[in-house]
């Protein structure tokens, strides 16, 4: 009786816990696109820390635009691999495009090819595209 009600108790803080970090997720996101990169970064910092990879993709493109932060394709690179790891399309397809310019990452058509595939196998149309070149 006592597992049971833990386990419940466990699975029910997780979901708070995911919900909380969608509506950070999904306040960064709006910030984003009303212009306000200082906001998005506030509101998705902590979760991306947390490992969600929604944020941490975020955050790439943010330190790859250098939109709310300085410009930075190291740091970039260091968020979208976290989430491309987790199997994010979109950060997988952003590292191959850094891969492929070489942009805080050496250049390396390979590696590109590799993050590329990984994206496409995920539905990333863009992805796809690129692998047909």
């Amino acid at each position: 009786m006592l597992r049971s009600a833990l386990y419940f108790f466990t699975v029910f803080c997780f979901g708070l816990a995911s919900t909380a970090a969608l509506a950070d997720f999904e306040s960064a996101e709006k910030a984003f696109e009303t212009n306000d990169p200082q906001t998005a970064f506030k509101q998705c910092a902590t979760d991306a820390e947390s490992g969600d990879p929604k944020c941490q993709t975020l955050l790439g493109v943010l330190y790859a635009t250098g939109q709310g932060v300085p410009q930075d394709y190291a740091e970039a690179a260091k968020w979208y691999r976290k989430a491309a790891d987790q199997g994010d399309a979109k950060a997988q397809f952003y590292l191959g495009t850094l891969y492929t310019i070489g942009q805080g990452v050496p250049q390396n058509s390979d590696e590109a090819a590799r993050w590329f595939r990984k994206a496409a196998d995920h539905g990333d149309a863009n992805a796809q595209t690129n692998l047909k070149k």
